[in-house]
C-alpha cells in the first residue's frame, strides 16, 4: 500500500484531507492505531460471496481462496490469515480488522476503500478481474 503519508496516485501532495477524515472517524470510535504483535504476520483476505443477496452472480470474486490460504500458510509458519466478509461486519469491526493487518488481500471493489483504516506500512494486494 502506498502509505497514507505518501503521495496518492496522480497527486503531487500528501492527502491531508484523507488523513484528517481518518483521524476524525477513529476518534469518534475511540480507536487509535493498534500496537501490533510482531511475532505473527497478520493477513486478511477480503472474501465476497459468489452470489449476492438478490441471487445475482458476482464477477469480482476469488475463485481459489482456499488454495491461496493453504499456499500462504504452508509457506509462512508465523502467519495468521483471517477470511473477512465485510458486509457481515459493522463499521467498527471493519476498522479494527484493517488496523491490525500487516497484509490486505482482495479483489478490486468498494471493500478495498477500507484500506484507509490500515496502519502506515501495511501491504495491499489488490487483484483486478481479467477482462473478457
Amino acid at each position: 500500500m502506498q502509505g497514507l503519508n505518501q503521495k496518492v496516485w496522480g497527486c503531487d501532495k500528501k492527502s491531508e484531507l484523507v488523513l484528517e477524515f481518518r483521524d476524525y472517524v477513529l476518534s469518534q470510535y475511540g480507536l487509535n492505531d493498534l500496537v501490533k504483535d510482531n511475532e505473527t504476520l497478520s493477513i486478511i483476505l477480503i472474501s465476497r460471496p459468489k452470489i449476492n443477496k438478490d441471487g445475482r452472480k458476482l464477477n469480482r470474486v476469488l475463485k481459489n481462496e482456499d488454495e491461496l490460504i493453504s499456499a500462504i500458510t504452508s509457506a509462512i509458519s508465523y502467519v495468521k490469515i483471517e477470511r473477512v466478509v465485510l458486509e457481515k461486519l459493522d463499521m467498527e469491526s471493519q476498522i479494527k480488522v484493517f488496523q491490525k493487518s500487516d497484509i490486505i488481500i482482495g479483489v478490486h471493489g468498494a471493500g478495498m476503500a477500507n484500506i484507509i483504516w490500515a496502519r502506515s506500512g501495511t501491504t495491499v494486494i489488490e487483484m483486478f478481474p481479467q477482462r473478457k
